[in-house]
């Protein structure tokens, strides 16, 4: 990543871009680790190679003990420089921006506190913080009412305890920032990015280049490491037509064919550039239905045949198309097309990993229905065959794990799940590897892509680890099993197959905020840099070193006492 603020040493988070940092609740800068639990900021010093340490330097809580059930700081992100803290304040309605730098002792310097008057960043659709080339890129959306109530978002300075330290404040949108698209149904919202110089954050400016869309709610934004899109779709006459028509309803129950048009939209990157829009076919899906290659943007749209059929399609748009000086009515490149319901889907290079919901879904084992696919199709993007690839048990969740793509599941008793199953299938051909069945194994196989992570050792050794559900608590126990501290599952691959590393017993007596206050990101990871490995679940860190086939644990550290 050339000029960029990420030292690619320092990248430990499952980012699903490259040359875009993601945030996360565990972050490296340098030799310091930072780790973001219940409005408490912790810095441990992981020392340098050959000098490595375990340390905690500080803990700052920040977040007031009375405004903990209010405010919440999501995520850290940090770049060359500096530290920020993303999070939202429900109270004042208010997104909150916390800039640090780092002393040389490791403790954190505050640069600046800033309030954002909008609506509530985070989304399954909308891609809420990113860093790239010298710049924080946030992605915001609200309402466009606000607007016609002359109510347009802005961010003001405050201090530790929320009040106010500046008269004046930074708009963060303007008129001429906004791309009003056509079509929009009776509740469109705002899609605004801002791209904030690192540089000028650290002194204590929010110094952002604005672009802003009015499209209709529901659409997916897409920061990749060239580009910013938004797609979503308009109504069309067809639609206005019919007297029982009511885009709403529509939205929620999924639009008719003939009742919408879809298009994406690159905005522009700096105030030369147009935005330009291309129209593309079905609905979006979301943020990871994205990919931007050196050649263009993929992406993949669904649209409903009838009640019961859905086609999916893979398309592309050169980048030509975008530069285009006169918009043009031909929509994107069709490459493939796959009938059925995605469950998941995943792209990398040169392919989109797509799982279908299994038709019928009835997939019955022991008299017990299993939740998860079967039917998992590749999909090249230069436009080859498509694959279609029969796994040998239901999965759930999909994982890209170096040259591999990683699909897991559980077999489910009584409605829960008691046992893991492993799928890796090769990325270069697509073959499908031996089934892993791992008994007594509850993984936490949610869609967050930030609770899994994998790592590539120098020898060429590959770890990756998830976290599992605690064993069953104590009879007589006012928890549940979900609201207890995680374990970590660390597996090796061995081939087309993985093998069970370690489980790393995690469990401790976490404080009572640990077990009733939820964070969004979860609270369990598997990280690594270097040949060092850690893992984190709740209040309890753990330094663990693979050797001769074995995970060893050599460190552990508590962040917080009760």
């Amino acid at each position: 990543m050339t000029g960029s603020r990420i030292v690619d040493t320092d990248l430990i988070t499952n980012n699903q871009e490259a040359g875009v940092d993601e945030g996360g609740i565990v972050k490296k800068m340098g030799s310091l680790l930072l780790v973001l639990r219940q409005g408490v900021l912790h810095v441990i010093d992981a020392g340098a190679p050959g000098r490595e340490r375990f340390e905690l330097l500080h803990s700052h809580p920040v977040v007031a003990d009375d405004s903990r059930d209010d405010l919440y700081y999501d995520e850290i992100l940090t770049f060359s420089g500096g530290a920020i803290l993303l999070g939202f304040d429900f109270v004042e309605n208010a997104a909150q921006l916390f800039v640090f730098i780092l002393d040389a002792s490791g403790g954190l310097e505050p640069r600046g506190r800033w309030q954002l008057k909008a609506d509530d960043y985070f989304s399954g659709n909308d891609s809420g913080a990113r860093i790239r080339d010298g710049e924080l890129v946030l992605s915001l959306s609200f309402s466009a009412d606000s607007l016609l109530k002359d109510s347009w978002p802005f961010a003001a300075r405050v201090g530790t305890d929320g009040e106010a330290i500046e008269v004046t404040r930074v708009d963060l949108l303007a008129p001429d920032d906004l791309q009003v698209l056509d079509g929009l149904g009776t509740e469109p919202q705002v899609y605004a990015f801002l791209r904030c110089d690192l540089d000028e954050l650290l002194q204590q400016r929010l110094a952002c280049t604005r672009s802003a869309a009015v499209a209709n709610a529901g659409a997916s934004t897409y920061i990749a490491a060239d580009g910013i899109y938004l797609a979503d779709y308009s109504w069309t006459a067809q639609a206005w037509r019919r007297p029982d028509f009511d885009p709403w309803m529509a939205r929620w129950s999924g639009p008719e064919p003939g009742d919408y048009a879809s298009r994406v939209l690159r905005l522009p990157q700096n105030r030369a550039e147009a935005p330009t829009m291309v129209p593309t076919t079905g609905l979006p899906n979301g943020r990871f239905g994205f990919k931007e290659t050196a050649d263009g943007l993929y992406l993949i749209g669904s649209e409903r045949l009838s009640d019961d059929a859905q086609r999916n399609l893979l398309q592309y748009i050169p980048f030509s198309r975008f530069r285009a000086r006169t918009p043009s009515q031909t929509p994107a490149e069709i490459r493939a097309s796959v009938e059925g319901e995605i469950a998941f889907l995943r792209f990398d290079q040169t392919s989109a990993w797509l799982a279908l919901e299994e038709a019928g879904g009835d997939d019955r084992e022991d008299g017990e229905y299993q939740p998860g696919t079967r039917r998992l199709h590749r999909l090249p993007l230069d436009g080859g065959p498509i694959q279609y690839l029969p796994l040998p048990a239901p999965v759930e969740r999909v994982e890209l794990l170096a040259e591999h793509v990683l699909l897991m599941g559980s077999v489910y008793r009584d409605g829960e799940p008691q046992d893991m199953r492993t799928v890796l299938v090769r990325r270069d051909d697509a073959a499908v590897g031996p089934l892993g069945h791992w008994p007594g194994m509850a993984a936490d196989l949610s869609s967050r892509s930030h609770s899994f992570n994998a790592a590539r050792l120098d020898d060429g050794t590959e770890l990756a680890g998830l976290p599992v559900f605690a064993p069953e608590p104590p009879a007589g126990s006012r928890y549940y099993r979900e609201d207890l501290v995680e374990d970590l599952l660390v597996f090796r691959r061995a081939g087309d197959a993985l093998q069970l590393a370690a489980r790393v017993d995690m469990q401790h007596t976490p404080s009572d905020c640990e077990l009733d206050c939820y964070g969004w990101y979860g609270s369990a990871r598997f990280f690594a840099f270097g040949e060092r490995l850690f893992t984190l679940s709740g209040e309890l860190l753990k330094e663990l070193r693979f050797d001769r086939g074995e995970l060893h644990e050599t460190g552990a550290l508590r962040l917080r006492e009760n």
